[in-house]
């Protein structure tokens, strides 16, 4: 039978140093796998995003959707960057681009290019956000100074328009406008 025990400890030991203890006797000596608990928001992202693409589970959006939002309450910026995406269509939670704004700026603010590139966009629409084709072309900028690839591209597509290659930035936003509209 089995004859796992559970290793003595100290009461301020953190969890995670314990259950690790705890693998370590199965493995005879060798290094256990790393220990991922259910309450850290990667593992949380993780299984959302399983959740959603059907891997290992059934797909299920609404499951996808409370372990996405669980990883964002504690600000794991991944996970708000991909409950934005789920917002915007209303995967599992219910359509509300507002919402998926929020996210992508919430995500954007800490870095992440997807985010930064996404918030760009949705500043050239009108429709989520008032058009702001200065800040648009600031987000995309940074999403492509950080290597982000499609905001290389766009940027590209910006400056053929004449956004952000003006000095004078109302100049070029009323260029850029004019050239856009179809």
């Amino acid at each position: 039978g089995n004859h796992a025990f559970f290793p003595k400890h100290d009461r301020e030991e953190e969890t995670p140093a314990i259950l690790s203890a705890f693998m370590a006797q199965f493995y005879d000596g060798r290094e256990p796998p790393a220990l991922i608990l259910p309450n850290e928001a990667p593992a949380q992202q993780e299984l959302g995003l399983r959740y959603l693409t059907g891997k290992g589970f059934e797909a299920d959006t609404q499951k996808a959707a409370l372990w996405i939002r669980k990883a964002a309450s504690q600000d794991y910026v991944p996970a708000h960057y991909n409950l934005g995406i789920l917002y915007h269509n209303g995967w599992g939670v219910g359509w509300n681009p507002f919402e998926a704004y929020r996210s992508f700026l919430r995500a954007a603010a800490k870095d992440l290019p997807e985010a930064e590139f996404v918030i760009g966009l949705m500043l050239t629409e009108n429709l989520v956000v008032s058009r702001d084709w200065e800040k648009a072309y600031r987000y995309v900028r940074k999403a492509a100074d950080e290597g982000f690839e499609p905001a290389r591209k766009a940027l590209i597509e910006f400056q053929r328009r004449g956004i952000g290659t003006d000095p004078d930035t109302s100049k070029a936003k009323a260029d850029g406008e004019s050239r856009i509209k179809p």
